[in-house]
């Protein structure tokens, strides 16, 4: 299990920032960071849960 595994608290991700604005990462805009940040977080979570059910049905 790494790092990120175990770390099971709720996490808050906080954004304040005018519509056009751009992140200093690459000149990206705000809201493809977030969306990313996103989709990256909902794959961990897909991957958990399928693991967990994996080693569940395995007993």
């Amino acid at each position: 299990m790494d790092k990120a595994e175990k770390m099971t608290g709720p996490v808050r991700i906080v954004g304040i920032v005018g519509e056009g604005s751009v992140s200093p990462l690459k000149s990206t805009p705000w809201l493809d960071v977030m969306l990313h940040t996103v989709s990256i977080l909902q794959l961990r979570l897909l991957s958990s849960t399928r693991k967990l059910y994996t080693e569940l049905t395995i007993f």
